[in-house]
């Protein structure tokens, strides 16, 4: 019988796309889910300028990560 070969996590694309970034663009990408965890968390807020605010820093880090090469992530 033959062995069953395991798949090793550095195989996975996403993480083959993760270490081809430069210290920059993991920045972006780090920055990007951190504006979008505050927008998501704010969204019961009744504060329309906090809500403001952290909707213009999402619609910032969304311009930033566009700077983010995503033509090697997969589907």
């Amino acid at each position: 019988m033959k062995a069953k070969q395991w798949k090793q996590p550095s195989d996975d694309g996403m993480a083959m796309w993760w270490r081809a970034l430069t210290t920059r663009q993991k920045l972006y990408v780090a920055y990007f889910y951190v504006s979008f965890l505050l927008v998501l968390g704010m969204a019961d807020t009744e504060s329309l300028g906090v809500l403001f605010a952290a909707v213009l820093n999402f619609g910032n880090s969304v311009w930033l990560i566009r700077k983010v090469p995503m033509d090697k992530l997969e589907d």
